[in-house]
């Protein structure tokens, strides 16, 4: 079959690799001058570095097989990283239940009682079982009001906006059921897999054309079948003539995209902290990633990238915001997290937004999943939206991109 494929981040390279495989004629089209989408990076040195921080934890399978199909043998590197919470102008480790059991901005009673819980949700292995509840009410219930205030709510209120009340334990109960204390990045960056997936693609007569945008369906008619790898309101845009129940499904699924700070530093924010989750709601950015603390500062000329990140929606006054303004604002705050920060420790920083970054899973959402098949003959939908109940992350875009690609 010839085969279009819209869209040439992880999903799309990967649903192309495995129909390149299987001898399909494959035509991937890609609005932007790269690929990989959010997983694609840059030479910051003698390795990559990602425009949007990643790992992959140990139970992400689906990367990793996609990693030894390509013959990347022994790529994965692994550590424990530290991962804690600020809060009240300190940092405070929160990777385990010994960390747990010091959290001194909870009472000892509910120290236990978050711990107990959460082991709970680790245990469960039943994501239905949380469908129909909202996480709010969940958490505060078991968990309790004070860690719903300290830890829980700052995270939601950041992470989701308006949203926070609506969002469905099912997504709560996957950000403790898959996470693990080691994570794992590729040795020389994430580009590595991406590069490998576009030269295996070519290799097998496939054709990745870039800086082309498909702006109409009239464009992909000479194809046997399309995917479309997309957020559902850029699928939506350019099939403007669904059937309105359809449309409606789509529509209801919401999104929102990322801002993000990209810095450059001489010294590290942090010595040990790789991923800290911000509970200040005075600080405008959710999450402080210290890359150097997954990976040694000398594969980037003893240099140390630093993410900052905030979720919101693309109609925000974030999103609009001239990225002068939100350098010099955000940067601003660095100095809470480290007194002896500076600005004179900065390199160079760029700032990157993107639209459709996270899906918005609400209580009912899971009943609106759309499938891979759409009204549209032999056109088919693969994105974010259809990974219920997993978070966005690499591997399962991964292995979205491998079921579309054997369900054709």
């Amino acid at each position: 079959m010839k085969i279009a494929i819209v869209g040439a981040g992880i999903t799309g390279l990967t649903a192309a690799y495995y129909l390149s495989k299987k001898g399909h004629k494959v035509y991937i089209f890609e609005k932007d001058k790269f690929a990989g989408g959010l997983a694609s990076g840059f030479r910051a040195g003698d390795w990559y570095l990602e425009r949007f921080y990643h790992h992959i934890f140990k139970d992400d399978k689906h990367i990793q097989q996609l990693t030894d199909d390509l013959g990347l043998n022994n790529i994965w590197l692994w550590k424990d990283c530290g991962a804690p919470i600020f809060y009240q102008g300190k940092m405070h480790p929160f990777s385990s239940p010994v960390d747990l059991l010091k959290f001194s901005p909870l009472s000892f009673i509910n120290r236990i009682r978050t711990g107990l819980t959460s082991l709970y949700l680790l245990l469960n292995k039943d994501y239905r079982f949380f469908e129909g509840k909202k996480a709010a009410f969940w958490l505060k219930k078991y968990m309790g009001q004070e860690s719903w205030k300290v830890i829980w709510r700052p995270l939601m209120i950041k992470k989701f906006g308006n949203f926070y009340s609506f969002i469905s334990m099912t997504w709560m109960w996957a950000r403790v059921n898959r996470r693990s204390r080691f994570l794992g990045y590729p040795k020389g960056g994430f580009q590595i897999i991406i590069n490998k997936l576009v030269s295996e693609i070519k290799r097998n007569k496939g054709k990745i054309i870039l800086n082309e945008e498909v702006k109409t369906l009239k464009e992909l008619g000479s194809f046997d079948k399309t995917i479309f790898t997309g957020a559902n309101p850029a699928f939506l845009k350019l099939a403007s003539d669904l059937p309105e129940k359809y449309k409606n499904k789509l529509e209801k699924i919401e999104y929102f995209g990322t801002v993000l700070v990209l810095l450059t530093l001489k010294k590290p924010l942090s010595n040990w902290a790789y991923w800290m989750n911000i509970n200040d709601n005075n600080i405008p950015f959710v999450g402080c990633v210290q890359h150097t603390n997954l990976v040694s500062k000398k594969y980037y000329k003893n240099l140390h990238p630093l993410y900052l990140v905030s979720y919101t929606s693309r109609k925000s006054k974030l999103f609009k915001q001239k990225d002068e303004e939100i350098f010099k604002k955000w940067v601003s705050y660095l100095k809470r997290i480290n007194k002896d920060f500076n600005s004179s420790w900065i390199k160079n920083y760029q700032i990157i937004k993107e639209p459709f970054t996270q899906p918005i899973f609400k209580v009912d959402s899971y009943k609106d999943i759309p499938s891979f098949k759409t009204p549209i003959k032999n056109f088919y939908l693969a994105n974010t939206s259809q990974i219920y109940p997993w978070d966005r992350a690499v591997n399962y875009a991964v292995g979205l991109g491998k079921r579309i690609a054997f369900s054709l």
